[in-house]
């Protein structure tokens, strides 16, 4: 009389032992913990490429002042600002090359140019990018006059077809003043004020038009602002005051 059989399924549940409930409901959170983490670092991970590549006015690639548009930069002077904390400001007269840019153009008044920068800044790098211009570099902007008239946007590799709010431009060419602020961009004023001063005791005179390139955001400028990186320039007149 043959043997009574069980089936596969009977027959693997008597030769393997039972694993507890908990073990599967601990296995289970610890998938699930490891999918929500993956999660959540490439969120991170699209989040810094978007806005390391762009966000105003912190976006463009950083590029030294060998590499921004002017050259032949010799220190030969320094004026040391003094607000709560010392900011220290050495001034340079070099010469600034005709960097093409993507801007809008505006009136402004003053008060509103701490949220005007910002705005203009980011609609100019979405055209950018959806222009597909090639290595676009650091944000700008450019006072052309007393009135408030500004272009501000970021530096272009190379001319395009305007759109009705971004135009091409070129950033001033010629003899500047220079100096690099180190701090937030509330007292950038203090840099302004630094080579207003240093070029009157020193007998230049300037044109009335300068410009501001925002250096390339970085994750430790978040935690420390007296990192951030801020060039400012000030054209020249041909001749000395």
């Amino acid at each position: 009389m043959a043997a009574p059989t069980l089936p596969l399924t009977a027959l693997l549940e008597t030769l393997q032992p039972r694993t507890p409930g908990w073990i599967w409901i601990l296995g289970a959170c610890f998938i699930s913990a490891l999918f929500w983490t993956f999660l959540v670092l490439f969120a991170r991970y699209l989040w810094r490429r978007l806005h390391t590549e762009g966000a105003a006015p912190n976006g463009g690639p950083a590029t030294r002042l060998g590499n921004s548009g002017v050259t032949g930069g010799a220190a030969i002077g320094e004026l040391i600002v003094s607000q709560n904390q010392t900011m220290r400001y050495q001034v340079e007269i070099a010469d600034s090359e005709p960097t093409l840019t993507a801007v809008l153009r505006d009136r402004v008044p003053s008060r509103e140019l701490p949220k005007f920068v910002p705005a203009a800044c980011g609609e100019v790098w979405s055209f950018v990018r959806s222009a597909g211009l090639r290595r676009p570099g650091r944000h700008v902007s450019v006072y052309l006059d007393a009135q408030g008239s500004v272009e501000v946007g970021v530096e272009v590799s190379e001319e395009f077809a305007a759109s009705p709010r971004v135009h091409c431009s070129r950033l001033p060419a010629g003899r500047v003043a220079h100096t690099t602020h180190f701090g937030p961009y509330g007292r950038l004023s203090e840099a302004h004020a630094a080579i207003r001063t240093w070029c009157a005791e020193q007998g230049y005179r300037c044109t009335g038009i300068s410009w501001e390139l925002y250096g390339h955001w970085e994750e430790s400028w978040n935690a420390d602002s007296s990192k951030i990186r801020t060039d400012v320039f000030y054209l020249l007149d041909e001749k000395k005051g």
